[in-house]
């Protein structure tokens, strides 16, 4: 008798299971690249802001802020100058008076007269997840320059704040870093992030 050899194919079980180990491959694949993604766009960020910083610093003086303040100078008209003095990052996308963030998150400048004179970078519309990341990131940035303090003549950050839409539920602190723990305990669902900066220079 001649031997045959009969090549059997998968069943619709044995597809079913292959299909759902690649499936499960794919999507674990998907969400590490997700989550790589969502870090990358948070260091961009946090980078973004002290690049922001660091050019409102070398671009106004303490006679400048002083003066945009008697002038009562309004967040738009300061954000459109900041923005036509090329002081945000290129790749982030104007929109009046604010930027996007590489988290699409809503940045903009204001002129706080308290403490002799700062300004202060407010992000908005912040997820929770992005706020511990981006609190803790940022405060443990500005704690490695051993320069954190008054928010006042300071090349680094001074203050930072978290509050909610309603702007109730504030968390505030000059105490850097931020643990992840303490960010995660203190940042709302949804809310805005405020990082006060001193000015550097004294005249133009």
């Amino acid at each position: 008798m001649t031997r045959q050899n009969h090549k059997r194919g998968f069943s619709l079980i044995e597809a079913a299971i292959v299909l759902a180990v690649v499936g499960g491959v794919i999507g674990t694949i998907w969400v590490s690249a997700a989550n790589m993604y969502e870090e990358y766009k948070v260091s961009k960020t946090v980078e973004g802001v002290f690049t922001t910083a660091r050019n409102i610093q070398n671009l106004i003086s303490f006679r400048d802020a002083d003066e945009m303040m008697d002038a009562d100078v309004t967040t738009t008209e300061l954000n459109n100058t900041l923005y036509n003095a090329s002081v945000f990052p290129k790749d982030w996308e104007f929109k009046t008076y604010y930027v996007k963030t590489a988290l699409n998150n809503t940045l903009y400048v204001y002129l706080s007269p308290s403490d002799g004179g700062r300004f202060i970078i407010r992000l908005s519309a912040v997820k929770k997840s992005q706020c511990i990341q981006l609190t803790s990131q940022i405060t443990s940035a500005a704690a490695s320059t051993n320069t954190y303090g008054t928010g006042v003549s300071r090349p680094t950050l001074g203050h930072i704040e978290l509050r909610d839409e309603t702007f109730t539920n504030v968390f505030g602190t000059r105490d850097f870093p931020v643990s992840p723990e303490t960010a995660a305990a203190e940042c709302p669902d949804y809310g805005v992030i405020g990082l006060s900066f001193g000015f550097t220079r004294i005249n133009n």
